[in-house]
């Protein structure tokens, strides 16, 4: 598809998807309503399912969303896969980031060395806007998916439980299919990599060897079963499909 039509495309699916929660979804009884909950929120009303009916509990700290008591992980919606599956793949950086750089969390400090490298390094508050949280962000995905290794820097004054430190760069990483590379002073939990193919920062310049398309399409394949409602019996257990 050309670069014209891509776009096109995808801002076209950008107004169907924002269109689905509206704006004034993102507060719940006064409070504002978080990212991880209104991307599920999202996911379910994409699977014909009436998020209002259910349940729904978050548990930010260790990434876990509860529906009617049942435990799920961190849950993009289709759309986000549909749409970054459209993308071009042509890898043309090694490394990128793009979010926030808050000086409490040391992410300059920890991103510094790749400034030095074939890379893209973006300070942003995107993600953060209230009225944001369920937009696709063309720009931050395809920057995503032209680069080999996607940057997850997690924050290091963050208080959390070592095994379940997660972060939704690494998943867009692989929804984009770049390499989740993660920071050894600020690393994310085992049980939340478990099963993927990731790097860290030590030793840069032999980490570029490491990409291979069989593992960024594996790492795609157990994200997109792992983390979205599309290739698993999520809904199943919740006796609703």
């Amino acid at each position: 598809m050309h670069e014209g039509g891509e776009v096109a495309a995808l801002k076209h699916l950008n107004r169907v998807v924002n269109s689905l929660l509206g704006r004034n979804k993102f507060k719940k009884k006064g409070r504002k309503m978080l990212k991880q909950e209104a991307i599920l929120r999202l996911a379910l009303q994409e699977e014909g399912v009436n998020d209002e009916l259910l349940k729904i509990e978050i548990d930010h700290i260790n990434g876990r969303n509860f529906i009617n008591d049942i435990c799920f992980p961190i849950i993009y919606p289709r759309s986000f896969f549909t749409a970054s599956e459209k993308l071009d793949k042509e890898k043309n950086i090694d490394f990128y980031f793009n979010g926030n750089m808050s000086t409490s969390g040391e992410r300059k400090l920890m991103l510094k060395p790749f400034l030095s490298f074939n890379s893209l390094i973006k300070e942003s508050d995107f993600g953060r806007l209230a009225s944001k949280k369920t937009v696709y962000n063309y720009e931050y995905f395809r920057g995503l998916a032209s680069a080999k290794f996607g940057l997850c820097p997690h924050q290091k004054d963050f208080v959390g439980h070592a095994d379940t430190m997660w972060t939704y760069r690494f998943i867009e990483s692989c929804m984009c299919k770049a390499i989740p590379l993660i920071f050894i002073e600020a690393p994310l939990g085992k049980d939340f990599i478990d099963g993927f193919f990731v790097v860290n920062n030590c030793l840069l310049e032999a980490v570029q060897y490491e990409f291979s398309l069989e593992r960024v399409d594996k790492n795609y394949e157990l994200c997109k079963r792992r983390h979205s409602f599309i290739s698993n019996s999520y809904l199943e257990s919740l006796h609703i499909t």
